[in-house]
């Protein structure tokens, strides 16, 4: 009988408890520049640990559809009052962060409630991925300064399609998708078929090379159409991140309110600081 009254007691301190760490996690994230003594940097660690569990576990909550926001649920239920904070990782652990959210996005397209939403989210996915690592082939062949003596094997003066192949197929991106684990028949059939793209769009008199003329031309072309692309894809972001601002439960409303809610704390405390000095010259 004591044993069964006594349950409910521990299974509610176990949840203040936690609520405690929560919210000393969301603290943590506004410890700018604070030095941590060598007795501190201990448990400063423990507490972005702490950070990052409770990052990890609340962007699970807010991507299933069975639960959505269950963490705050299970918390109002079990420690009321609970409110939802705008949780982001530690300092000097963003990369794992991003690693996370990135599964995390990934399972959430995969476990679509519509099978051909999910299939579809998903080859949108991979066409995404695609797209990125061509424009990443791209900048660097428009950065490259001098394309035929790099590409021009033989040194005739022009460009047959596999020395172009063969040439982008030279650019550091390649090296670095290789080493970051892209599977070699993969990636030559990504560069194939950039480098044949490129070679085709740029063959205008169809004569089955590329002159120097007809590179520089082409390419400035690609490059000014790029560059309008990119200002317009950026237009859109900035467009959508503002409207996003003014949708209670988005990620970009959170940090709206708690950057309005910054600038208003800093206002009183400039307003009470200036009170302050004005009472002191009065007394003087």
């Amino acid at each position: 009988g004591d044993d069964d009254e006594k349950e409910p007691m521990d299974v509610k301190a176990w949840w203040e408890r936690l609520k405690v760490l929560y919210c000393d996690s969301y603290f943590l994230m506004h410890e700018e520049g604070v030095i941590y003594f060598e007795d501190e940097q201990e448990v400063a660690l423990w507490r972005a640990q702490v950070l990052m569990f409770f990052f990890a576990l609340q962007l699970l909550f807010e991507v299933t559809w069975e639960s959505h926001n269950g963490l705050e649920r299970a918390f109002q239920a079990f420690c009321p009052p609970f409110a939802k904070l705008p949780l982001k990782p530690p300092r000097g652990m963003e990369a794992a962060g991003a690693v996370i959210r990135g599964i995390v996005d990934r399972a959430r397209l995969a476990g679509d409630l519509n099978p051909d939403d999910g299939f579809r989210n998903l080859a949108e996915e991979a066409g995404n991925f695609q797209e990125s690592i061509r424009t990443a082939f791209e900048r660097q062949l428009y950065n490259c300064p001098d394309i035929m003596s790099m590409f021009d094997k033989n040194h005739d003066g022009d460009l047959t399609l596999q020395e172009f192949i063969d040439g982008i197929g030279t650019l550091p991106q390649k090296n670095k998708l290789q080493l970051a684990g892209m599977p070699r028949k993969v990636l030559d059939s990504i560069v194939r078929d950039l480098a044949s793209e490129l070679f085709f769009s740029m063959d205008h008199d169809r004569d089955g090379v590329l002159s120097i003329e007809e590179v520089v031309e082409g390419l400035e072309a690609r490059k000014r159409a790029s560059t309008t692309k990119r200002g317009e894809q950026s237009f859109v972001r900035r467009e959508m991140k503002n409207l996003a601002k003014q949708i209670p439960g988005t990620e970009a409303h959170d940090e709206w309110k708690a950057g309005q809610k910054r600038r208003l704390q800093k206002g009183r405390e400039s307003h009470d600081k200036m009170k302050m000095m004005q009472k002191i010259k009065q007394q003087a």
